[in-house]
């Protein structure tokens, strides 16, 4: 019924012969206009729901000055347990749409996590049911055999032929025979300062009891003396050490948190650190028009699965961040990343962009010191913002769809240009099918193959 509505409205808004909508459209038409796309043409939503009708709701919109940026929910249709997932609209306000993005996908209600606390319930209740039954054992063992006196054990070690024959050298067993014991010497470790002291267990030959009585077993613990040289040391005051004002260290604490620092032109921008605990970081800079959570789902895979220090921000104007949308002067962005990232610990270093943030990241690294550059989908040139005339040193790798054919033929751009010459390695991966752009190549088909060159790409060119 809801689509019903929304297919009336949405027959409302008059198009040219050309597809344009007259004049203005408003909010409201926007979220209809969105509505109406996403059902006649259904965006990637992956393997798992290809073919998968989908219900759609409106989640958020927002007037900007711009775009009309509507983020729509959707699920499979029937009955559906879990969470939704969100695909955004940028709709000019003239009526088209300027791009779409699926920024997650649903899931269903539960999870793959182990049940932490049952396992670990259980594995208590198994190591004490071991500890009871070896007790038992040992108890049992000793109440049936006959047991003997220890003879004293003397000062001098076995010789270390001895320890090597027979399989007495490498185990120990609690169950006595008659005619021998088991005699526990407690040795310390011959050093000057007092260390935790180590137990040796060795048999030595018990005489054969002739009581009629029940024995008993007596272990005597001996410390055996080790000669240990006296050494006066003059008594030296060490001056206490000025403490060094600390650092922020990597500690693992996936996250994300919230995050905010300023460029060098005093613009805050907002951003989100996903800390893996690793030692290399990673900084990833959205594509035009998205924001910083296109790459949420990216990051949390990096921090979690291979241990990275992520951070993911929004260039000036986008998202939360302060300052107006300028595209040229988001190198500084970058840059302002960067600066945080070092501040907070970060030695090593790598850049990722998406389209327009790929070229912010190639330009900054022509003149910063940086482990190596990811650029998917990057342009030479985008609305003022370009790669720079410096050459590269660092590792690249160039990500882009052949059907995508502004990033397809920047590719050949930027090789002509020689730019990426100097390149201590340089790969490009031109994929010959499909014409996804950005962050949304991660829902296709070549997805795996993408995520898994850039995975290959810090580990071995990056050195991570």
């Amino acid at each position: 019924m809801a689509e019903e509505e929304s297919k009336e409205d949405f027959e409302k808004i008059e198009f040219t012969p050309e597809g344009e909508s007259l004049g203005y459209i408003s909010l409201e038409q926007a979220r209809l206009l969105a509505m109406q796309t996403a059902r006649d043409d259904p965006g990637n939503y992956g393997r798992r729901f290809s073919g998968s009708r989908m219900v759609f709701d409106v989640a958020e919109q927002e007037d900007g000055e711009d775009y009309y940026i509507v983020t729509l929910s959707f699920r499979p249709e029937g009955d559906f347990a879990g969470t939704t997932g969100q695909e955004q609209f940028f709709i000019e306000k003239e009526g088209a749409v300027a791009h779409r993005q699926v920024l997650s996908l649903p899931s269903a209600a539960g999870g793959k996590r182990l049940p932490i606390v049952p396992i670990g319930i259980g594995l208590v209740v198994v190591i004490i049911i071991a500890v009871v039954g070896v007790a038992f054992a040992v108890l049992s063992s000793s109440s049936e055999e006959p047991s003997a006196e220890v003879a004293a054990p003397t000062n001098t070690l076995l010789p270390p032929q001895a320890a090597t024959q027979g399989p007495t050298a490498t185990a120990v067993r609690f169950a006595p025979t008659p005619t021998r014991a088991l005699a526990v010497i407690v040795q310390p470790t011959p050093t000057s300062a007092p260390t935790p002291t180590s137990v040796i267990v060795r048999r030595v030959q018990a005489p054969t009891p002739t009581s009629t009585s029940i024995p008993l077993v007596r272990l005597r613990i001996t410390p055996v003396p080790t000669a240990v040289p006296r050494i006066l040391v003059p008594l030296v005051r060490t001056p206490t050490p000025t403490p060094t004002p600390a650092r922020l260290q990597i500690v693992p604490n996936v996250g994300p948190r919230p995050v905010q620092f300023t460029t060098q032109d005093g613009i805050t921008l907002s951003g989100q650190l996903f800390n893996g605990g690793g030692e290399l970081a990673v900084i990833l800079s959205h594509a035009f028009p998205t924001d910083q959570r296109s790459w949420t789902a990216f990051a949390r895979r990096l921090a979690e699965d291979h241990d990275y220090v992520v951070l993911t921000f929004d260039f000036r104007g986008y998202g939360e961040s302060g300052g107006d949308t300028i595209i040229p002067d988001i190198d500084r962005d970058v840059r302002a990343a960067l600066r945080f990232a070092r501040e907070r610990g970060a030695e090593r270093v790598v850049l990722i962009g998406a389209s327009m943030g790929g070229t912010a990241s190639l330009r900054v690294a022509a003149t910063e010191t940086v482990e190596g550059v990811v650029a998917i989908s990057a342009l030479e040139g985008f609305r003022g913002l370009t790669m720079g005339e410096r050459t590269i040193r660092w590792p690249v790798l160039l990500l882009a769809e052949a059907g995508d054919l502004s990033a397809a033929r920047s590719f050949k751009e930027m090789l002509d240009s020689g730019l990426l010459g100097g390149s201590r390695s340089l790969t490009t991966i031109l994929y010959p099918q499909g014409d996804s752009h950005g962050t949304d190549i991660f829902l296709g088909p070549n997805g795996p193959d993408a995520r898994r060159k850039i995975l290959e790409f810090l580990a071995v060119d990056a050195g991570g």
